[in-house]
């Protein structure tokens, strides 16, 4: 979750500094579905009432993330996760194969 909000705190930055703060960012209505026994997950959900869609791959720990814009436009930002602490045992993510890209 602390990566969602990093990242869509960089892509409102752009637009109004006020809500750059990463505390600004409220992250609502989340839906994440797993397809299947894959380590891929698609996400949405809305972060300050902005529809915002996550696409997410476990086994490389890569993402895109996608947020509506300023009317008609679309943001788009790629992202790499590093575990800094234990995964929590309640976390619909499990422990797999994680290689450094």
């Amino acid at each position: 979750m602390r990566a969602l909000k990093t990242i869509t705190a960089e892509i409102f930055k752009r637009e109004d500094p006020v809500v750059s703060n990463i505390g600004a960012i409220n992250v609502t209505r989340l839906v994440l579905l797993r397809l299947g026994k894959h380590p891929f997950y698609h996400g949405t959900r809305l972060i300050n009432g902005r529809p915002v869609s996550l696409l997410y791959f476990e086994d490389i720990d890569m993402g895109l993330v996608s947020v509506a814009a300023r009317f008609p436009y679309m943001e788009f930002a790629r992202f790499t996760c590093y575990r800094v602490k234990p995964l929590d045992p309640k976390s619909i993510f499990t422990p797999g194969n994680r290689t450094p890209h």
